[in-house]
């Protein structure tokens, strides 16, 4: 999501064939286009012939101590060549810009985002399983603590200890939410802190944490979606695997509800479901309500409004 009140500066031909030169001196850009931009990154596709790229910039300066363009080439290179169900993007380079920012370039993937396909798809039901198998797939690497991987950031023994932090930390934004009734802010508050004895792990495993229509690609075909990949492991941190879970509820399964059994039946083939599942599963998704709502608050994403609520929504009336 982009942050507002700051407007990410270009990058001149020179400095990209420089990167380029730099990370592939083989190739010569025939074009580069700007791809997109969200809080973090300035994202560039980046054509060399007939083979494309895609070019990260961190340009946000409040951001840059995060390190988060340091972080996503760690992440991509320790699942590097495991054989997961969906391709992920593979770093060809890492380092900085001629101004000095940092910066990486990963391979392309082909394809159009999920959400202009998924409308006209006749195999959402095999698309689910395969993120299912995915998921579970991605979930086997684990750690002994909580942490999102960014340097300006601190690692969590426990989820009761990292609900508490962020809790804190978003309250100034909840209390200003005036899209979403404060009492059912507080309900969902209340909801997710009863919770917490259900989270009794000592290992967490890594979730992507961004499985969502933007990231996923795929292309149809007489009907039938053939997923390309999945992009975007900029938010990968440790945590419940119903972090994931919650994601994949407010991006897919909201819309597309028949997704969501044959998801969790593949999951669950690949990796046990926890204890007292559902009941964790209502409170990571009000606990990822209010950081979405947090969010729109805090950058004024006005357009995000009406699905906080109706995500809200759905987890309140499930608590009831």
């Amino acid at each position: 999501m982009p942050t507002r009140n700051y407007t990410p500066p270009g990058i001149k031909r020179a400095e990209l064939e420089e990167i380029f030169r730099r990370a592939l001196p083989d190739e010569t850009i025939v074009t580069a286009e700007i791809a997109g931009h969200g809080s973090t990154n300035l994202v560039y596709k980046v054509a060399c012939g007939k083979n494309f790229y895609i070019l990260k910039i961190a340009y946000q300066p409040s951001r840059l101590p995060a390190k988060s363009i340091e972080k996503e080439v760690s992440l991509l290179q320790r699942f590097a060549g495991q054989n997961l169900a969906l391709p992920i993007p593979q770093i060809i380079w890492s380092g900085f810009t001629p101004n000095g920012l940092p910066a990486l370039v990963e391979t392309f993937i082909f394809g159009e985002h999920l959400e202009n396909l998924l409308p006209n798809a006749s195999n959402r039901t095999e698309i689910a399983q395969i993120l299912g198998k995915f998921t579970a797939e991605f979930h086997q690497s684990t750690e002994p603590y909580i942490s999102e991987f960014k340097a300006d950031r601190p690692d969590f023994p426990s989820f009761a200890e990292y609900t508490a932090s962020m809790l804190k930390k978003w309250e100034p934004n909840l209390r200003k939410a005036r899209h979403i009734p404060q009492t059912d802010i507080s309900k969902a508050c209340r909801t997710v802190s009863v919770s917490l004895p259900f989270f009794a792990e000592t290992r967490w495993p890594y979730v992507h944490a961004d499985i969502s229509q933007e990231n996923l690609f795929g292309k149809l075909e007489n009907g039938k979606i053939e997923l390309t990949g999945l992009c975007d492991f900029e938010n990968v941190m440790t945590a419940p695997p119903e972090y994931e879970f919650a994601t994949l509820s407010d991006t897919i399964f909201i819309f597309y509800p028949e997704m969501e059994q044959p998801f969790y039946e593949s999951y669950a083939r690949c990796r046990p479901l926890p204890n007292n599942f559902e009941k964790r599963l209502r409170a990571v998704n009000l606990f990822r309500a209010l950081r979405y709502i947090r969010r729109s608050v805090e950058y004024n994403e006005t357009h995000y409004f009406e699905h906080d609520l109706k995500f809200l929504n759905r987890w309140i009336k499930k608590t009831a």
